[in-house]
């Protein structure tokens, strides 16, 4: 069905459309409170995300970097400097919202994160666009990715269960860097554990290969115009 409407409306119509689509369904989620029954309370915290209106935007944005990455990281390069800039103003705004009380969730499912996700989005792009060769640190997270995004939510969980008198919860911007070593390595570790065991990669998803870095490829010369 998307590539239906792709093909007969323009890159820039199909983004905007689909922005507001996702800026509209979120935000009706996150400005209003569910009827107060057991299906609905789990509806507004955890069922919406499922549904594409949620992540339309994403999806359509990662469709056309795919289908026109040379045009891409021209004008990535054309505006460099904006890139730069617009996860630091959108993760401000992300910051702001919060202090205002207006959406308080701590969620990636917000409508201010579109702004922020898509901005970071492309700011990666560019900096691995201007990359020789891939990182070992990207490479390792590659490798164990799925099941990073598949647990960390349970590490985070763990966290947050941790007794007090630890004080593990109340360091500041060390407790974030410490719940997102831990979620990144705890994750990959469970994971490692789980491959050695018969069946466990249909759980945690399999351990990916290591690269052939000496075949990596390196960045050419590429197109200005779109595919």
């Amino acid at each position: 069905m998307f590539l239906t409407y792709a093909k007969r409306f323009t890159p820039r119509n199909v983004l905007i459309a689909s922005f507001v689509i996702n800026v509209a369904y979120l935000g009706f989620f996150n400005l209003t409170q569910p009827a107060d029954t057991a299906v609905a309370h789990y509806i507004w915290d955890k069922m919406y995300w499922i549904f594409s209106p949620g992540w339309i935007f994403y999806f359509t944005v990662a469709y056309y970097l795919g289908r026109n990455e040379a045009w891409f990281r021209e004008k990535l390069k054309k505006f460099r400097i904006v890139v730069y800039v617009l996860p630091v103003l959108t993760g401000a705004l992300v910051l702001f919202v919060n202090e205002q009380g207006w959406i308080t969730a701590h969620s990636s499912k917000r409508i201010d994160m579109l702004l922020f996700a898509s901005s970071m989005i492309l700011f990666l792009f560019t900096i691995a666009a201007s990359m020789r060769k891939v990182p070992r640190v990207l490479e390792w997270c590659s490798r164990y990715s799925f099941g990073i995004y598949l647990l960390h939510p349970l590490l985070l969980a763990i966290f947050v269960k941790i007794p007090s008198s630890f004080g593990l919860q109340n360091l500041g911007l060390l407790s974030v860097l410490l719940q997102f070593v831990g979620c990144v390595v705890g994750s990959a570790i469970v994971m490692e554990i789980a491959n050695r065991i018969p069946g466990g990669e249909y759980i945690f998803g399999r351990v990916g290969k290591r690269m052939n870095r000496s075949n990596t490829p390196t960045t050419k010369e590429i197109p200005t115009t779109p595919t």
